[in-house]
This record gives C-alpha cells, sequence and structure tokens, in this order.
C-alpha cells in the first residue's frame, strides 16, 4: 500500500514540479532554511513523503520568523505540497512575511475548516483548496480562489465567512463562492481591486447576513445583491457612484443603509448625509422590498432616485432627500405607509409622479427650504402635501416627566412629532402598549 501511495505522490511531484522536504523542524513545523538571505521555507519530512499525509494536524500557526543554530530566518514561503493530505490538518494561520505559497498546498486536507493567509501572499496553483471539502471560514488573497471551473465541483460547497484580503473578484472566483450561497453568512470582499460589483455578483446568497463591499467601487451592478433575504446592513462605499437597476431587490432584512459611513440617523432640522459619498443616481427599483428599513437619508450629490426604487419599504417612517435631487421616479416610494415626515432640502421642487408616494399619507408634513414653500405648494404633486418650511420642524425629542409611571421601572414618557410613546429599555411603545419599529 505504501509503495503505491508512494508511487502516486511521485506522479504529484512529477506534476507539479519538485516537492523539496526537509530534516529541520522547529516546534513542530518543518522547514528548508537560506542560509545566504536568511529565509525560511515551511514544507514536510524528508524522505517521508508518503508518511508526511499526517504529519500535521490539529491547529497549525505558522510563525513569521523561526531560531535556529543561533540564526534567525523571516518564514516567507510555503513549499509545493507542505500540507498535502494532511487529513487531521484543522486550521492553518499564516503571517504576513509569507509571499509565495507553491502546488497543492492543502490539497485533500479533508478536516481543513479555518484558513487565514496574509494579502501578500501569491499562489501560483489552482489545485491549492482541491479536496477541502470541509472548509468554512477563510481569509485569503482573492487570487488563492481563481480557480477554473471545471475544479468547482472538487472544492467545498459549506463556505461560511469569507475575507477577501486582496486581489480581484474574477467570474471563477465568483462562481467559487456561489458554490455556497445557501451557507456563506459573512463576506468581506473590501481589499479586492475591483472598481465595478459585476451583475448579480451576490444574487441569492439567502444566508448572507454581513457584507463589505470592496473599499474603491464605483458601480453596485444591476441584481448584484438581489435576493439576499438576511442581510441586515449595508455600508455605500463613498466612492460609489451609481447603484443599478434592482442591486439590493428583495433585501428584505435590510434595517439600515449607510453612504461612505454616514448612517441614516432619524432626520433633523437640517437632515442631509454630509459623508464623501459621491453617490449620484440609485436605479430603478434599486432597494425594492427592503420593508425593514425605517429611516433613510439620501447623500448630498444625488441627483435622481429611479422608478420604484423604494417600493415597499413599509416600515420606513422617516425620509431625507438632499439639496442636489432633482428627480424622482414612479412609484420610488410606494406603499411606505408609515412615513409620517419628509425632508426634502432641495431648493427647486424636485420632480415626482403621480405615484412617487402611492399609499403615503398626504396629511403628513414635507418639511423644505423656507424660501422654497410656495413653489412646492405651487407643485401639481408636492402640494397635495403638509408643505412647511424647515425651520418650522420641532427640534429632538422633548422627554417629559414620568412620575406618572406607576410600580417601579416601567419607562419614561416623551413627546416625538406631536405622539406620546414609551420608551421601556430599549423598545418604543404607544400608549395603547403597541411597539414602534
Amino acid at each position: 500500500m505504501k509503495t503505491k501511495l508512494f508511487t502516486l505522490l511521485l506522479a504529484v511531484a512529477a506534476s507539479v514540479g519538485t516537492l523539496f522536504a526537509s530534516n529541520t523542524s522547529v516546534d513542530g513545523i518543518w522547514y528548508n532554511f537560506d542560509d545566504g538571505n536568511l529565509t525560511a521555507e515551511v514544507t514536510f519530512q524528508e524522505n517521508k513523503c508518503y508518511e508526511h499525509l499526517d504529519r500535521y494536524s490539529g491547529e497549525v500557526v505558522i510563525p513569521a520568523s523561526v531560531t535556529y543554530n543561533s540564526k534567525t530566518y523571516s518564514v516567507t514561503s510555503i513549499g509545493d505540497g507542505a500540507f498535502y493530505g494532511c487529513t487531521g490538518l484543522t486550521s492553518i494561520e499564516a503571517p504576513n512575511s509569507v509571499t509565495s505559497i507553491g502546488y497543492r498546498v492543502f490539497q485533500n486536507c479533508r478536516s481543513l475548516t479555518s484558513v487565514t493567509i496574509p494579502n501578500s501572499a501569491a499562489s501560483a496553483d489552482d489545485w491549492i483548496y482541491g479536496g477541502c471539502i470541509n472548509l468554512t471560514s477563510v481569509v485569503v488573497p482573492a487570487n488563492t480562489f481563481n480557480i477554473e471551473e471545471g475544479d468547482w465541483s472538487r472544492l467545498t460547497h459549506s463556505l461560511q465567512s469569507v475575507t477577501f484580503t486582496s486581489g480581484e473578484l474574477t467570474y471563477n472566483v465568483l462562481g467559487v463562492l456561489a458554490r455556497s450561497y445557501k451557507t456563506l453568512t459573512s463576506l468581506d470582499v473590501s481589499g479586492v481591486s475591483n472598481t465595478e460589483l459585476a451583475d448579480e455578483a451576490f444574487k441569492n446568497f439567502y444566508n448572507l447576513q454581513s457584507l463589505v463591499l470592496p473599499a474603491n467601487l464605483t458601480k453596485i451592478g444591476y441584481m448584484s445583491v438581489a435576493e439576499c433575504v438576511s442581510l441586515l446592513s449595508i455600508d455605500i462605499p463613498a466612492s460609489v457612484t451609481e447603484i443599478a437597476a434592482r442591486a439590493f431587490e428583495n433585501c428584505r432584512s435590510l434595517n439600515t443603509i449607510t453612504f461612505g459611513g454616514q448612517a441614516s440617523a432619524v432626520p433633523g432640522r437640517n437632515a442631509t448625509a454630509t459623508s464623501a459619498s459621491q453617490l449620484q443616481t440609485i436605479g430603478n427599483w434599486a432597494f425594492y422590498n427592503c420593508h425593514e428599513l425605517q429611516n433613510l437619508t439620501i447623500p448630498e450629490g444625488v441627483t435622481s432616485i429611479g422608478d420604484g426604487a423604494f417600493y415597499g419599504c413599509t416600515y420606513l417612517e422617516e425620509l431625507a432627500l438632499p439639496a442636489s435631487i432633482q428627480s424622482i421616479g414612479d412609484n420610488t416610494f410606494a406603499l411606505c405607509a408609515k412615513l409620517n415626515k419628509i425632508i426634502v432640502n432641495a431648493p427647486v421642487p424636485p420632480s415626482i409622479q403621480a405615484k412617487t408616494f402611492f399609499d403615503v399619507k398626504r396629511q403628513i408634513p414635507v418639511y423644505v427650504p423656507d424660501a422654497s414653500v410656495n413653489a412646492y405648494q405651487d407643485d401639481a404633486y408636492w402640494q397635495e402635501f403638509d408643505i412647511q418650511g424647515i425651520s418650522n420642524m420641532p427640534q429632538g425629542i422633548d422627554q417629559i416627566e414620568s412620575s406618572s409611571l406607576q410600580g417601579g421601572d416601567r419607562g419614561r414618557l416623551i413627546l416625538h412629532n406631536g405622539q406620546v410613546l414609551i420608551l421601556r429599555g430599549e423598545k418604543t411603545y404607544t400608549v395603547t402598549g403597541q411597539e414602534v419599529r
């Protein structure tokens, strides 16, 4: 049996290059040392080629440097087949000093669940994770996932947490991620170089709760995050200028949208996102049916919001629009029946359609620049609302004495937009006991 296995590994060696083994072990890790450059390469034990399959097991943490014979070496590489077939290996963590990863380094490590590789590392092999069928968590450069489509079937489909520290989201990388669309809950691609998020890139990742987008992104593509029904919040990078049609369609758990780090807090008298956001357009149906969203402040610089962009955001209560806004499409805020206040900072009334605010109560106040009140009141569609100057808007929340609440810590009364509410712990209730979402 050993002879057959040895022959097999020789064949592997022939197909991927020379496997450099070593007789030097420090703290349970085998190295090749380069005395001239004082660098070290992680490898496996010399003359134990077929036995090294289980040489490493459990959790392995590779140090950034290692001392041997009174010399200190920087660990800069993981050699060909270093952990090949180590069926007992469960996790591997490489230091930032590693810049090179060889052929089939983790191939057939069937128990491997976690891999951490620095963003400086480069891999020369499509088979680096081949046979790692239980891999659930990776913090790696995206280029280590640049795996040919024909080999996807040999990879895990159970990834739960992925962080790409560098590289590019290529078609193949996205294809590998898509294999885990049922299990992926956390995805951080902030380190990749992409400036556009591809159409349907993460569509239907229905257990995804956390997503961090590329830091230099300029466009979020068509349906790129659509149907991510478990996604809780999203920060649109400041560099994004366009959110394409249906980009976040049916992300029905989405409760917070930030633009360049500026949260959509409860709008105040001068509410506008003052972040460095470069966003200009929000496409048709971009946030359709994101009904958990309660407060929305569109950042300054946005000039147009497309048809149905926030259609069905049924829990949306407060909305602030920037001075730059020029047009709002048909059905954009349709079915946002809980809206109780709108702030429009635009001095010229932005164009709206007959159904832009379909099913929104016309009795709610719309606060506009004081000098523009008449212009809004003369507009065919804006005039349907209670148009008021921004200076008339109540400031903040006025607290009322809570002595009337008897029987221990039963909360405190507040007055918000003319409505008496009860604060109890982290929840807010009406005086009739109904929780305010």
